[in-house]
């Protein structure tokens, strides 16, 4: 015990006479020496006290007694305050102290018998046990020198020793009986408790020694500026600790009691800023402007340059124990340069619905979540002399007819969803088990089309067969009928595309709702402004030959515009209605839009302008919804399709058209836009656009109403296909509702 303590002491001495040497002889450290810190720590402590012995010294059991207290585990706090000493680049002595607690109960089980006033006994065999216990409270102020080693990074490893002095070193021991034994039997003193002994653990060691050894990670934290504030370190730290004396000495036979510590914890160190030597810098730069300046030279002019006149500016700042020195020297030359032949720029500016300029900013893209309604062409088409139904119809098996639902058409296009058809009417046939569909199958009764019933039978056998293959419906519920041109055929017969319109096989139903509209959630795509306007100025000495405006979107060409002689005053680009894949994936994203002018003169020459830009901004559904923000209600009706050249409305466009009147508001603003084929000119269609309209809009009466017709300007679908002219003989209805 004598050496432990002689090499604590010694240790301790070797410590402090290195502190004080250091303290002393400490230099005006450079930048990246280490620096002294001082912090606090905090752990939670695993006491492992290793016991074995009968009794504690003075203290007897029960004489003759041979059942020992046994190791036992304990968990308890510790604090202190820490000071860390650089000794080298890598090497600290790291010196702490602090309090800690070793609290801990021990306990002993000896079989034997108790007797009750009754005269009963309860013996061993059935279980009878008396329990000691000795209930110690511990605490130890501690001090403990350190030598700490960073290999690398934060990484710390310690190794070390600990000195504590036991300030609390009391017990209470007791022999109770268990719980577990009934209550009457007890000891010869009548109660179930006996042998109480407390006070001072006897022959405690007031000193307590243990070897350390332990790992940390420091994670450093500037305060304020470049360090300016000195740096916090936050250490998540582990400690073992191996007890080199006995908690109590002169325990009988040998007997033993150690303590051994497992400790894990926190600890805070701060580090004072270190001393910054003060220096000077200059910083001297000259700016020089160059101001262009175009006129009309002779060929055999040279360019010139006209030297400004200097500006010299002169100012000092004192930052971080740094004084700067700014001098500057301002300088603005004037070059006249030749005129080019050729010049071109742009501007562009928004234009409203109502057609007002308006300056842009940005173009803003807005979604909502709507109602569409889509109108459902009963017609199949078919290749000429042909009774097998064309690729573009979407065709299942019979299992993926049975994972086929119509919610999956949830933002298709309307030719998209029609090309569903079949599968449309598949799955509403197994939802009305009682309804019958009649298919009348038709020829274009033209060319080798001519008078072929057969053809027309064929034709509308096909659509059954898939039916009753592919949905295994009843072929009882399909009835067949052919007949050469239709009850109501696209005219001209003899014009190719109403040919093509009447080679089909026609769809009717008992029931409604096998062959009534789609009804769809779908994202609508709303801009402000709904139209961009570019305004080119184009100047040339030889004259415009042509021109071109290029818009583009991160480095993809989106729209063009071109044109011969001089440029239009305006050029409009309503870009929410481009039919191009380019387009409509433009007013999905934010790049900016980058328009740049192409001029070319009548000399062949060409000159590229300045390109300009409009920034995007998408305001998607999920950012409305992270915002808890619903202002707007959109319905989308494209539910009426007119027969070739017809405007009226047929009693089922009536019923249609009330369905529509009823879900608008008083409040709704309701747009309603005609559309006609490519057949016709441009002028007729688009008064028979308008007309269609009208006709709508004569019977919802309804809302704010915006009524127009586009005509073949502006078509809705491809009309290569004739589903896709037949789907741009349609009004659309658009009704938005503001959320009050």
């Amino acid at each position: 015990m004598k050496t432990i303590q002689r090499a604590f002491l010694l240790v301790l001495w070797v410590c402090l006479r290195t502190t004080s040497t250091l303290f002393a002889q400490q230099p005006a450290a450079a930048d990246n020496a280490p620096s002294v810190r001082f912090g606090v720590f905090g752990a939670y402590n695993l006491n492992q006290h290793l016991v074995n012995f009968l009794a504690l010294p003075g203290i007897i059991k029960r004489e003759n007694d041979t059942f020992p207290f046994g190791n036992a585990s304990g968990s308890s706090v510790a604090a202190g305050v820490l000071v860390e000493i650089p000794l080298a680049t890598k090497l600290r002595l790291a010196l702490r102290a602090e309090y800690a607690t070793h609290n801990i109960t021990l306990k002993a089980i000896e079989k034997t018998s108790f007797g009750a006033p009754d005269g009963t006994f309860y013996f061993e065999e059935d279980g009878a046990v008396s329990e000691y216990s000795i209930v110690t409270s511990l605490g130890s102020i501690g001090f403990e020198p350190l030598l700490m080693f960073n290999p690398f990074g934060g990484l710390q490893i310690q190794a070390g020793l600990r000195g504590g002095y036991m300030l609390q070193k009391s017990f209470i021991q007791s022999e109770a009986i268990p719980s577990s034994v009934p209550n009457k039997f007890t000891f010869e003193n009548g109660s179930r408790e006996r042998n109480v002994h407390s006070g001072t653990l006897p022959q405690a060691s007031a000193l307590q020694f243990a070897a350390v050894g332990g790992v940390g990670y420091e994670i450093p934290l500037g305060l304020g500026a470049n360090n300016a504030g000195g740096t916090l370190f936050v250490t998540p730290e582990a400690f073992y600790m191996l007890g080199l004396n006995p908690v109590v000495s002169g325990l009988e036979n040998g007997g033993v009691w150690n303590l051994n510590q497992l400790r894990a914890g926190v600890a805070l160190k701060y580090s004072f800023p270190k001393p910054v030597e003060p220096r000077e810098r200059r910083d001297q730069r000259d700016i020089i402007d160059t101001v262009r300046v175009q006129r009309p030279l002779a060929i055999n002019k040279p360019e010139s340059v006209f030297i400004g006149i200097p500006v010299f500016t002169r100012d000092t700042t004192l930052a971080a124990n740094t004084r700067t020195i700014r001098e500057r020297m301002y300088r603005t030359d004037t070059l006249i340069v030749r005129k080019p032949p050729v010049t071109g720029s742009v501007t562009a500016v928004g234009v409203t619905e109502k057609g007002a300029e308006m300056p842009v900013a940005e173009i803003r893209v807005e979604e909502f979540l709507g109602q569409r309604y889509l109108p459902l062409l009963n017609y199949v088409f078919f290749e000429e002399n042909s009774a097998e139904i064309p690729e573009r119809y979407a065709q299942l098996s019979s299992g993926e007819a049975n994972k086929f639902t119509i919610s999956q058409l949830f933002n298709f296009d309307p030719l998209a969803a029609y090309r569903q058809i079949l599968n449309i009417i598949g799955r509403r046939m197994k939802t009305f088990p009682k309804a019958t569909v009649t298919l009348t199958g038709c020829n274009s009764n033209n060319g080798i089309e001519k008078a072929a019933l057969p053809l027309s039978l064929n034709r509308a056998e096909a659509v059954r067969e898939y039916l009753v293959k592919a949905w295994k419906l009843d072929p009882n519920r399909i009835i067949i009928r052919a007949r050469n041109l239709s009850e109501n055929p696209s005219i001209p017969v003899s014009e190719a595309d109403k040919i093509e319109e009447n080679r089909r096989v026609e769809i009717t139903s008992d029931l409604p709702e096998i062959t009534e509209w789609i009804v769809t959630p779908d994202t609508l795509r709303f801009a402000s402004p709904p139209i961009a306007r570019f305004k080119l100025n184009a100047q040339a000495e030889s004259g415009v030959q042509k021109w071109r405006l290029l818009v583009e979107q991160n480095n993809q060409l989106v729209r063009g515009f071109s044109g011969a002689g001089d440029p239009p005053k305006n050029i409009d680009w309503e870009f929410m209605k481009e039919a191009s894949e380019a387009a409509r994936n433009a007013i999905r994203t934010e790049k900016p839009f980058i328009y740049t002018p192409y001029i070319t003169d009548n000399n062949g020459q060409t000159f590229e302008g300045e390109a300009g830009q409009l920034p995007v901004r998408q305001i998607t559904i999920q950012k409305k919804r992270r915002e808890m923000r619903k202002d707007k209600e959109y319905e989308h009706f494209s539910l009426i399709l007119f027969d070739f050249n017809r405007a009226e409305l047929s009693p089922i466009h009536r019923r249609t058209a009330e369905f529509v009147k009823e879900r608008v508001k008083p409040n709704s603003d309701v747009e309603i836009i005609g559309y006609t084929d490519r057949t016709g000119s441009a002028d007729y269609n688009r008064k028979l656009a308008e007309q269609r309209a009208q006709q709508i809009a004569a019977v919802i009466a309804r809302g704010n109403m915006t009524v127009r017709g586009v005509g073949k300007d502006d078509l809705l679908y491809d009309n290569e296909f004739p589903e896709g002219r037949y789907y741009c003989r349609t009004v659309t209805i658009t009704i938005e509702t503001p959320i009050q």
